[in-house]
């Protein structure tokens, strides 16, 4: 059985996380600020209220451009892995 994960996630004006992937697919929503979202080659530039979906094995990198706080919500199974190689892992927020 699939257990669902979600969590409330904030980031402070002008921080980003690292390019990464995950192997599930995740929905994202924007709760309050405005953040860029970098989906394979696209930047996607979301508002308080806006939703992305990004699809599994897709590389993502999160843009805060204001201090915001996120919706996050996918599969508590969900492992991320970077470019560097290092092995997958579970981020402390999916749990």
């Amino acid at each position: 059985m699939l257990r669902d994960a979600e969590a409330l996630t904030q980031l402070r004006a002008g921080q980003s996380g690292p390019l990464h992937t995950f192997d599930v697919e995740q929905i994202w929503h924007l709760e309050t600020g405005t953040a860029t979202i970098d989906v394979d080659s696209d930047r996607v530039e979301l508002a308080a209220g806006d939703t992305l979906v990004i699809p599994t094995d897709v590389s993502r990198r999160i843009h805060s451009d204001s201090d915001t706080t996120f919706v996050v919500s996918g599969s508590a199974s969900g492992q991320a892995s970077t470019s560097e190689g290092a092995a997958p892992v579970s981020p402390p927020w999916i749990r």
